[in-house]
This record gives structure tokens, C-alpha cells and sequence, in this order.
């Protein structure tokens, strides 16, 4: 993994193996983890949302061309000075050349699934499981295809964001996201 480099992926600067425990050393953001940013401080612009979905697209994207899955897209997503994402942990990234060819091919598709998901926090600045909403909007995934389903896209994002949406990237970005979940789910 050392080896990887790309604009979205955490560069490690280095690593050490002793006694079975590993010790790895990346680099300091100071923005932090981009869930400090989606569910706790500030409002974020649409634009930096929509750059955010683009960055760990990009990342994901390139990883998979490296026949490499990372499986990890919850908790090690990260934002430097200027907002961009980049994925750190690699701590299940998961190579290929290593693992059969459907086993490979499986952690790809989680990859797929979890950016779905991804994409529709991110629209609407809630977790996976939200236990503070009504009990029918709880499981975002769920409430979110019903909102889709009767054409009422717009329940679904930030209220707080709502005059600074961009409608047509957004409904784009919901879309892409219950592809991202119906696909796999047919894998």
C-alpha cells in the first residue's frame, strides 16, 4: 500500500512491523474526519458536498483500477486544509492479487454499496441509522428510496442546505447513491 499514490489516498509516510502490532504514520489533517464536518460543526456549502462525493469517487475509482478494495468508507474519511477528501486506513484495503478473484470482487462490491450510502449522508447529513427522527425515517437507506419512490427527493436533503442545493447534482448524486445500493444487492 505504500506504493499507491493518488490526490485522495493518505500517503504513508512510514510504517513498522514488530511483534505481530504495526504502526503506520500518515500525514495530520487539521480538518479532521469529514463526520465532524457532516454531523457536527458548521453547515457545509452544496459545492464542498458535491467536491467531497467527487473526491472519494476519484479515490475509489482509482483503487479499484488497482485491483485493490479498501472496505472502509465509514470512519477514515478525512479533509486537509482546503476541504479535500482524502481516504485514510488502510488497514483493510485489500488487494486482488492477494485474495481469489470473487472475494475481490465482493470487496469491490461493499465498496460500491458503502459509497452509495455515502453519497446519501452526505446529501442529507444523516447516519446510516438515525435513532433522534421519527421511526419510519430512521434507516436513511429505507427512507430515502420511499421518498424517491413517490418523487419527493427534496425531504431527503439538509433542510439547513436547502437554498444553497444545486437541485439537478443533487437529485443526481440521491440517484446514483440507490443505484450504488440496488446494485449490489442484485449481486
Amino acid at each position: 500500500m505504500s506504493h499507491v499514490r493518488h490526490p485522495n489516498l493518505i500517503p504513508i509516510r512510514g510504517w513498522c512491523h514488530k511483534n505481530l502490532k504495526m504502526m503506520v504514520v500518515f500525514d495530520f489533517y487539521t480538518n479532521s474526519s469529514l463526520n465532524k464536518w457532516l454531523f457536527g460543526v458548521g453547515v457545509r456549502h452544496w459545492t464542498q458536498c458535491f467536491k467531497v462525493i467527487k473526491d472519494v469517487k476519484e479515490a475509489l475509482s482509482f483503487l479499484h483500477y488497482k485491483q485493490l478494495a479498501y472496505q472502509n468508507m465509514k470512519s477514515s474519511v478525512f479533509l486537509d486544509v482546503s476541504f479535500r477528501v482524502v481516504l485514510g486506513d488502510f488497514g483493510m484495503v485489500l488487494s486482488a492479487t492477494n485474495l481469489r478473484k470473487f472475494e475481490s470482487g465482493v470487496s469491490q462490491t461493499v465498496d460500491v454499496f458503502e459509497f452509495g450510502i455515502f453519497m446519501l449522508e452526505v446529501v442529507s447529513r444523516r447516519g446510516r441509522l438515525d435513532l433522534e427522527v421519527k421511526q419510519e425515517e430512521r434507516d436513511l437507506v429505507d427512507f430515502a428510496w420511499r421518498i424517491q419512490v413517490k418523487n419527493e427527493v427534496v425531504k431527503v436533503m439538509d433542510g439547513r442546505m436547502a437554498s444553497w442545493f444545486n437541485l439537478d447534482q443533487t437529485i443526481r448524486a440521491l440517484e446514483i447513491g440507490h443505484w450504488s445500493n440496488l446494485y449490489t444487492k442484485r449481486v
